[in-house]
């Protein structure tokens, strides 16, 4: 079961995978342009920024399945090299509140056990279930990326 809270949410899920290969997964843009949204999902590569430094800005394009065009938008808080990755997210750069997501990974039985934390007490129940369910797709995805490596 995955633990949500009125803060937000976390995510555990182990991959086949070097740490490394994991984090390779997270921060490069060719393989962020492919995960971001999950399957049905597709990035505007050509509008993609997207560097993983800590104070760097991000900013991608998607289409959803139906046509529609959404941006988001972040901030890299952290950045440790095949162990960690902090970034902020959303979709109305106008607006102060932002979810701050936490990948963390560590080396498992299995290859990396990667702990994903999300934090947006500004969200409801709803929001999170939604979001959850979404980053589950995003890790079937980033699964198939790091098993292809």
């Amino acid at each position: 079961m995955t633990p949500t809270t009125q803060q937000g949410f976390e995510l555990d899920r182990e991959f086949a995978a070097t740490p490394s290969a994991v984090f390779a997964a997270w921060t490069t843009p060719a393989h962020f342009a492919r995960w971001f949204g999950g399957e049905s999902v597709r990035v505007l590569v050509d509008s993609l920024d997207f560097e993983p430094t800590v104070g760097g800005t991000w900013f991608a394009a998607m289409v959803l399945p139906d046509g529609t065009e959404m941006a988001f938008y972040g901030e890299f808080l952290d950045v440790v090299v095949d162990r960690r990755l902090v970034f902020t997210m959303t979709d109305d750069p106008d607006q102060p509140e932002r979810v701050v997501y936490t990948v963390q990974l560590a080396p498992s039985d299995r290859g990396t056990a990667l702990r994903l934390t999300a934090q947006a007490p500004m969200f409801d129940d709803g929001w999170r279930e939604g979001t959850m369910r979404g980053w589950w797709a995003v890790l079937d995805v980033i699964e198939v990326i790091v098993e292809s490596c």
